[in-house]
Formats: C-alpha cells, sequence, structure tokens
C-alpha cells in the first residue's frame, strides 16, 4: 500500500518563499495602477470643472470668474489655492457636478473646507487673476479668448518654505509624511516637491485640455501676493 508523501519543512518554506517574492514583485505594480488610474480621474475633474469656468466665462462678457478669495476687511488676498464663495458656487452649479471636482481624488477628505475666506479646493485656480499679472509670477488668462495654452488649474506641488509640502501625486498616491488629515506634511520642513517624491501633476490649459506633466519640466511660480510664501510647481 503506497504511503501519501506530505510537505516536508524545506519545501514549505521554499513555497512560502516564492509566494513572498510574488508578493514583492505584484504590489508595486498594483500601487502603480492604481495611482495611473486615479491621475486620469483627477484629470476628468479638472476638465470638468474647467468647462463649468468657461460657461460662466462666456455668460459673462467672456470673463473668467475671479480667482480672489472672499473679501475679508475690505480685502482679498490673491492665493490661487483659496477660492470665493461665488466662484465655488458657481462652476459647481455650471460644471453639474459636486465637490469632488474640486478636490484631487488623492486629497479626499484634506481638502475641500471652507471659511470666513471662501474655500480651499484640492487645485490651483490661475484664472483671472489681475494682481497676479501684475506681479509678473505667470501670465493668469482673464479673458477665455486668451492664449489658449495658458494654464488654468493644477494639481498641487506647493510649499511653504520651513513650513509644509503638499505633493498630490508619488508613484503610490498623495504625499503623506507624518499624519495629519490634510496632508500638509510638516515634518518635511517645507522642502520642495521635487524633493519629496513628487513624479509631477496634471496640468490644465485654458482649452480645457489636461495633461499628465513630469516634475522634471515643470518651474517654480509664486502662487499668492507675497512673494516667496507659497510657491509651486507646474
Amino acid at each position: 500500500m503506497s504511503r501519501q508523501r506530505g510537505f516536508t519543512i524545506i519545501e514549505m518554506l521554499v513555497v512560502i518563499s516564492i509566494i513572498t517574492l510574488l508578493i514583492s514583485i505584484l504590489l508595486p505594480s498594483l500601487g502603480k495602477s492604481r495611482e495611473t488610474a486615479r491621475r486620469s480621474i483627477c484629470a476628468s475633474n479638472m476638465r470638468q470643472a474647467a468647462i463649468g469656468i468657461i460657461t460662466i466665462a462666456d455668460q459673462n462678457q467672456g470673463t473668467l470668474p475671479s480667482g480672489r478669495r472672499n473679501i475679508v476687511g475690505g480685502y482679498a488676498y490673491e492665493h490661487c489655492i483659496w477660492v470665493s464663495d461665488k466662484w465655488h458656487d458657481d462652476v459647481k452649479a455650471a460644471a453639474g457636478g459636486s465637490d469632488a471636482l474640486f478636490e484631487c481624488v488623492n486629497f479626499v477628505g484634506g481638502f475641500g473646507y471652507q471659511n470666513q475666506y471662501g474655500w480651499v479646493i484640492g487645485y490651483n485656480y490661475l484664472g483671472n487673476h489681475p494682481r497676479m499679472n501684475q506681479l509678473g509670477y505667470f501670465k493668469s488668462p482673464v479673458k477665455m479668448h486668451d492664449d489658449p495654452g495658458s494654464v488654468l488649474y493644477t494639481d498641487l506641488n506647493n510649499f511653504t518654505p520651513n513650513g509644509w509640502s503638499f505633493v498630490a501625486h508619488t508613484s503610490d498616491g498623495a504625499l503623506n509624511v507624518g499624519g495629519g488629515p490634510r496632508y500638509y506634511n510638516t515634518s518635511t520642513f517645507g522642502t520642495k516637491p521635487p524633493a519629496n517624491r513628487s513624479q509631477g501633476g496634471n496640468v490644465g490649459l485654458l482649452d480645457t485640455s489636461v495633461n499628465f506633466k513630469p516634475i522634471g519640466l515643470m518651474k517654480e511660480y509664486d502662487t499668492a501676493e507675497s512673494p516667496g510664501a507659497y510657491p509651486c510647481f507646474w
């Protein structure tokens, strides 16, 4: 009568080693696939929001909705990660969407919040910032018939020196170093996104096209009235 032979300890260890090796090979690929899908969703949201922005401009003699925050104390500070309540409500209605349009899919639960200055969105809105044009940091499109290649909307690759660093897209999602609910990454001490694993970000143009731009091809710009306070790469 034949006896059924079982696995030896060595054979079991070999099988476990092979399974472990396969997992170590497959997990990065799965993470990369998920991030690729997130970038596509992010680009779709940006495109839909841009269409809403252009729709508003078309109804307002071609003028894009203002990028200024709420007026508080008689003044609205320019800061491209912030938008006014009016901008938020009008673009949301024109785009036929939801607040998800204003929050990178990698930043869910981290942005899209409101206070007296308006809404902090998970992107930079670069349209109709006349004050920023005066300072010469970048060419903000003001009219819908401006250069169609003007940058209108970008993912966050923002930082403030010695403070925080926002990175929307690393190889496996948003940078989230040191915890915290809003991805401020203060433990990076405000180092620039290229040093924090940023792979780039989606850049939306005035013609409503959106493309992912590698971080190595991006340049650094100021995105607030205070020079050097809140730089960003796009």
